[in-house]
């Protein structure tokens, strides 16, 4: 096989997928990407629906509004990337716009965002028990908005900037596409 054959066509993955031996493998990556979605996204749907609104939503402080935030970006991550990899074991092989869109757009947006709530509730937190008290009360519906805005604003510049810059050497870019992982270059065609 010629280089632009492994390339371009059936690559490495793709034979270790399709080999008999991985078959049960492949069905139970699908059973639990599946349960996953059935099960994963409405539990994260109810803690989304409590922790924004439950009880008195008055009452909701910005601890409660950050980890709304955090089921919401479960949410997004399972029907992004999840879908999209479920769509792979089922289909082959994705175009590499698809593949790094489904990377830095769901990916890198999420998981970016949820580690700014996750950073932003712990510091939260600690200001809660140490030094809360002797402030003034804060509005603390504008700021879960603000830094709602602002964690989603951060994540989503973070992955335009990652797209522009064209790096695809993460490994979820080559199991969606099928291309073989080499580390010498940012383009797996000239790899």
């Amino acid at each position: 096989m010629t280089p632009h054959q492994e390339v371009t066509g059936y690559c490495h993955i793709d034979k270790i997928l399709d080999s008999h031996e991985f078959y049960h493998f492949k069905v139970f990556l699908l059973a639990i990407c599946f349960i996953i979605q059935i099960f994963g996204n409405p539990m994260c749907l109810a803690i989304w629906s409590y922790e924004r609104y439950g009880g008195d939503p008055q009452k909701r402080t910005i601890l409660n509004q950050l980890t709304s935030d955090l089921a919401w970006h479960c949410i997004l991550a399972n029907m992004t990337s999840l879908a999209t990899f479920m769509f792979r074991l089922t289909t082959g092989p994705l175009s590499t716009f698809m593949a790094s869109s489904t990377y830095y757009v769901s990916n890198q947006t999420v998981a970016i965002s949820a580690m700014l709530s996750l950073n932003e509730m712990a510091i939260l937190k600690l200001l809660s028990i140490f030094t809360w008290k002797r402030l003034p009360p804060i509005n603390e519906e504008f700021f879960g908005h603000f830094l709602r805005i602002m964690n989603n604003l951060v994540g989503f510049l973070f992955a335009l900037f990652g797209r522009m810059g064209g790096s695809n050497d993460n490994e979820m870019y080559f199991i969606l596409t099928g291309l073989p992982l080499l580390s010498n270059s940012n383009d797996p065609i000239f790899r």
